[in-house]
């Protein structure tokens, strides 16, 4: 039956001999609740001085430096030359060319400031084929440039690395998880980008025309549609990509200013490499929206925190000459569209521009050497000087105050640091309306930004709908087994957690509000195995088609520890007229199905065995895959026109491509809902991270639908 296999796959059942479910709602808030203030009286400046030639200048002193505040002259309070080393196994000792082997300290040398490096990867802007640039660049700053005095984070806008989104010196941990990181969606690039969308909102000549061929060539049913329908179609798409893109930029960038104000507390140098494809700072009506932009920049103003953006894209050729594009147009259209995708590529770039450049960093954008542009960076701030004052206290609050460091007498010299910012910004308070019960504590820790870490889970959301209820996304969530305080009482180890959910709409409403206590007993046989595989939970859910951002929670009972966990799904509308896919699902590649102690219910936590955010497979092990076809039938009958075929890429190019398939030779089962189908690929292919792609076409009704999912082969 196809709910069963469905079913097999993502439900889970109650490995406990006792479970309470029951919706909660949070605290009201207490009029004597904290609230939460950024204290800024005292602003650091970091300047990077270098000549014409580009050399850096370090022997530069207080007096040598003017530095102005909305263009008045400002006391520096407080002013330091900073000096940090490379990872270097040799020095060199002060003002000679003798060398120094490692470990003879020299009474004049002064030992390299520490050094904070954020390593941000944008996975909701990311391209899997914009992966590999990334991990090559991330491993060179691991191998290359990372010293032992630096404390380093690498986490991601989607949270996907869980535990391992945390601050350490540990280079194997950084390997790891390197190696973890993978884009949020893998889907074919599309060209009706969101400055397309907003030209056509804005009613831009050519603007429109445009975009109609972008769909036709995207979606061959809509060949023959006639124009009225077309200008609807059109409409709702740019409504679409807008309120996507809207809240996917919210989000990163909300992030961004939740570690900037970690780093604010954190010791020496502070660098940020913000890797990305780039987002746009178009709204939902296209005009330009800069606040959430300018508020992450403004705390890393004030924070001392100098952000570099680097382009993962990297040198990529004109979009109408990509590999990946499925657009195939010349002429004055093509010229047109061309036009539209580069000043698209631009809008692109706008925001990753303005974080490095206001913040006293730089951006790299036309490069495929990510890692030298890391390089670069870090050579040019082995020196900087830190300049401190107290901004005087301007009654227009509301207005942009610039930040002017100048050299003395060198009007040749330039100065790289901090741009300006806005105060209004930074004094905004925010309430605590969680209050400080367990609770209150666990979705006090889901609405944060930055993932809490004291427990490791992992959190991943499907599209799928089925025959079996009216729910269209299911949620899974893995969770770290060897994290928890098992008590041991009559020869068994007890648990008991309570696991939150909340659902927020593109909107950043939160829709949906859910929580479980689950305790459980394991017998001593189960307890080892528990805590090396972990423990899956699941549900589903209804929503209505649009883009979800979920965010899980679970909190140990007895120690109080919390851990937090999102992930993001994309809901579609339904159209009968068209063919229509749902997520691909793939099977576990060493699921541990263990009985559980006490009765089997329909949710709960299994034993499970699970790694990061993709499933990585063993070489020469079989890779299976479900997923469900809508409208795939014949107008006619139960039997389909439909074709299917299966890739697997690596590095954007496919390695591995099979013959085209009638759907029916693939079918599992059939509901109301659509039709399962599922297959089986021999992974005879080196270790690395892949990507699996699925197409649908049926070439009499002129349509075709597409899925892509990431998985990793590892020896």
């Amino acid at each position: 039956m196809v709910n069963a296999r469905v079913c097999f796959l993502l439900a889970v059942s109650l490995w406990t001999g006792q479970s309470a479910s029951a919706s909660k709602q949070t605290q009201k808030p207490k009029e004597d609740d904290q609230q939460l203030r950024l204290k800024a009286d005292l602003l650091e400046v970091r300047a990077v001085v270098t000549d014409k030639s580009g050399r850096i200048i370090d022997d530069l002193k207080k007096e040598d430096f003017e530095l102005l505040d909305k263009g008045k002259p400002q006391e520096i309070s407080f002013f330091s030359l900073e000096r940090t080393g490379g990872r270097d196994t040799v020095r060199k000792a002060p003002d000679s060319d003798k060398i120094v082997p490692p470990g003879v300290s020299e009474p004049a040398a002064k030992e390299p400031g520490a050094r904070t490096v954020v390593l941000f990867v944008d996975t909701l802007h990311l391209s899997l084929s914009s992966l590999g640039l990334v991990r090559k660049a991330l491993h060179r700053f691991v191998d290359e440039e990372m010293t032992n005095r630096d404390h380093v984070l690498l986490m991601t806008s989607t949270g996907m690395l869980g535990v391992l989104e945390q601050f350490t010196q540990d280079r194997k941990i950084l390997r790891y998880a390197i190696n973890k990181i993978t884009p949020w969606k893998s889907q074919q690039e599309s060209l009706f980008t969101p400055y397309l969308a907003a030209m056509v909102k804005k009613r831009l000549p050519d603007a429109f025309g445009v975009a109609v061929e972008v769909l036709k060539q995207e979606d061959p049913s809509l060949a023959f549609a006639p124009p009225a329908f077309l200008r609807h179609i059109v409409e709702q798409k740019a409504s679409e990509v807008l309120i996507n893109e809207t809240y996917r930029r919210k989000d990163v960038l909300s992030s961004l200013k939740a570690i900037v104000e970690r780093l604010a507390r954190m010791p020496g140098q502070r660098l940020l490499f913000f890797m990305s494809d780039g987002f746009s700072l178009r709204d939902q009506g296209g005009e330009v929206d800069g606040s959430d932009m300018r508020r992450a920049i403004n705390y890393a103003v004030r924070s001392g925190v100098v952000i570099y953006s680097l382009y993962a894209k990297g040198l990529v050729p004109p979009p109408l000459f990509s590999a990946s594009m499925r657009v195939g147009v010349s002429g004055a259209l093509g010229g047109r569209l061309m036009s539209f995708s580069s000043d698209g590529e631009k809008d692109d770039q706008d925001g990753m521009n303005a974080l490095a450049a206001d913040t006293g960093g730089q951006p790299f954008f036309r490069t495929n050497d990510l890692g030298g542009a890391i390089q670069k960076a870090i050579e040019s701030n082995r020196v900087y000087y830190t300049l401190a004052y107290y901004p005087p206290d301007f009654k227009d609050d509301k207005k942009f105050r610039s930040i002017i460091v100048r050299v003395k007498g060198h009007p040749e010299y330039q100065v790289r640091a901090q741009r300006g910012y806005l105060p209004v910004d930074l004094e905004k308070e925010e309430k605590d309306i969680f209050g400080n019960t367990p609770q209150g504590k666990l979705f006090r820790a889901i609405a944060s930004p930055l993932l809490t870490t004291d427990i490791g889970i992992m959190a991943s959301a499907y599209y799928l709908e089925t025959g079996s209820d009216n729910a269209q996304v299911s949620l899974r969530v893995h969770i770290d087994g060897d994290d928890f305080e098992y008590i041991e009482q009559n020869g068994r180890h007890r648990l008991e957690l309570e696991v939150a959910t909340v659902v927020y709409d593109r909107t950043g409403k939160a829709i949906d509000t859910h929580s479980d206590d689950v305790r459980g007993e394991l017998l001593p046989e189960r307890f080892e195995i528990a805590r090396q595989t972990g423990y899956n939970y699941s549900r589903r859910l209804t929503l209505k088609p649009g883009l979800y951002h979920i965010r899980v929670g679970v909190r140990e009972a007895e120690s109080e520890r919390v851990g937090t966990a999102k992930a993001w799904v994309d809901v579609p509308k339904p159209d009968k007229n068209r063919l229509m896919m749902s997520d691909i699902l793939l099977a576990e590649p060493t699921t541990a199905d263990l009985p559980a102690s006490g009765a089997a219910a329909s949710k709960g936590l299994l034993v499970a065995r699970q790694e990061g955010g993709i499933k990585f497979y063993k070489v020469g092990s079989t890779l299976i895959y479900y997923l469900m076809a809508y409208n795939a039938a014949s107008k006619k009958s139960a039997e389909s026109d439909v074709l299917i075929q299966s890739e697997i890429l690596h590095s954007d190019r496919v390695i591995y491509q099979s013959e085209w398939h009638p759907l029916d030779s693939r079918l599992m089962g059939r509901d109301k809902k659509g039709v399962e189908i599922g297959g089986q690929i021999k992974l005879a292919i080196a270790p690395g991270i892949y990507e699996l792609r699925i197409t649908l076409k049926d070439e009499k009704a002129k349509r075709s639908a597409q899925k892509s999912i990431p998985f990793g082969i590892e020896p």
